[in-house]
């Protein structure tokens, strides 16, 4: 009888404690992400928050991930990677691991080829706008404006970056101490 008592005890703290582990990785990426535009806001805080959002940038790079993901077949096992960074060890087999965080590496790396495709894109259309508009090279006044979209453009990938690195981690601790 002793037992079952301390069984369920154990299996009632097992419960909490996957809930803490689910939550403070999450809110350790929020508050992080916070931190970071906070930071950017004391190095200028005249600067406007709406110059990195770019619907064209936005759909190239997060749509170029989800679809690289389909095509390889790995889109599940993307998904999952997030439930297999706070499961209990002995659910998850060694496969599955390794397929989450092929996943991983992939939304990675095609983020960021994404993002420089993009850079490539807009900088060849700043210059190939400002000759159609008649300028011989980029004048003070539309190179700020320019630089901007282009930085604006690059945020996007290193978002993915961020956002997927404390995942893949734990999912890299968790192959290596098997």
């Amino acid at each position: 009888m002793e037992k079952k008592c301390v069984k369920e005890l154990n299996t009632d703290y097992g419960k909490s404690y996957n809930g803490y582990k689910f939550i403070l990785p999450v809110a350790g990426e929020l508050v992080f992400l916070l931190f970071m535009f906070f930071m950017a806001r004391l190095m200028d805080p005249s600067l406007e928050r709406t110059w990195f959002h770019n619907a064209v940038s936005e759909g190239l790079i997060y749509g170029s991930v989800l679809v690289i993901l389909l095509i390889t077949g790995l889109l599940p096992d993307f998904f999952r990677s997030f439930i297999y960074a706070f499961k209990q060890p002995e659910e998850i087999t060694v496969q599955m691991l390794k397929r989450s965080l092929f996943s991983m590496k992939l939304a990675m790396v095609t983020a960021m080829v994404s993002e420089a495709f993009d850079i490539v894109i807009s900088f060849v259309s700043m210059i190939y706008g400002n000759i159609l508009l008649g300028y011989s090279s980029l004048s003070a006044e539309t190179l700020p404006i320019c630089l901007m979209v282009l930085g604006g453009a690059a945020i996007h990938g290193i978002l993915v970056v961020i956002v997927l690195l404390p995942v893949y981690a734990r999912l890299k601790v968790r192959l290596i101490s098997r």
